[in-house]
């Protein structure tokens, strides 16, 4: 979640970005497992703090 936030555009009035990688290289670069991701990243999702499609990401809970 740190990382997904600090993609957030500074002076964008909406959450929503694309990120860079694909699910392996951004497992890479966390320097996590990228089955571990992928179930983080689905846990967040049916939790509502993110909904994603690909590499485009949403922020619904931003505390």
């Amino acid at each position: 979640m740190a990382y997904l936030s600090s993609c957030l555009p500074a002076k964008s009035p909406h959450a929503e970005f694309d990120i860079p990688y694909d699910r392996q290289q951004l497992a890479d670069y966390l320097q996590v497992d990228r089955s571990a991701l992928s179930a983080e990243l689905s846990k967040m999702k049916a939790d509502g703090l993110i909904d994603y499609w690909k590499n485009h990401f949403r922020l619904l809970h931003l505390d």
